[in-house]
């Protein structure tokens, strides 16, 4: 797996697949920054029941990339210190440039209505981020569980 560029988050790193069809989110090890492991797992398995959810949802799963599920890749990274490589999951690699789901190039119509539609599943998109074309979303990662349905 190779690093994918610009693709780092506050709790993890994306790095594409050798088939350049799909894409691993890695979550880093932060305990030198004071953040637990049980904190970590936590934010991971929110996001992880996101998509989840997302993808069994007539209504979601156009929004969403394709989930593979949860994954081990300590096997496929050099450096394995500054990650928990068990806290991972694939998704279907998505082209486009990215951004904030409240950026200034989506329309407030669209992020208003795309972030009703996630929250009607219990999920927090407020931070997402997104693709898009034409000021509408295309496209939404990032996401996690809502506070009140973790």
């Amino acid at each position: 797996m190779k690093l994918l560029h610009n693709a780092r988050g506050c709790y993890g790193q994306i790095f594409i697949k050798p088939c350049r069809t799909k894409v691993v989110k890695v979550f880093f090890n932060r305990e030198n920054e004071g953040k637990e492991r049980s904190y970590i797992e936590t934010v991971f398995n929110s996001e992880v029941a996101a998509y989840n959810i997302a993808s069994n949802e007539r209504e979601l799963i156009s929004y969403i990339p394709r989930f593979y599920g949860s994954v081990d890749v300590s096997d496929e990274l050099d450096d394995t210190s500054i990650y928990y490589t068990d806290l991972a999951y694939e998704i279907d690699y998505i082209d486009g440039h990215f951004s904030p789901i409240k950026g200034a190039m989506i329309s407030y119509d669209s992020t208003k209505h795309v972030m009703n539609k996630f929250e009607a599943f219990g999920i927090d998109a407020t931070d997402a981020a997104v693709t898009y074309d034409d000021y509408k979303i295309i496209k939404v990662v990032d996401f996690k569980m809502s506070e009140k349905h973790s």
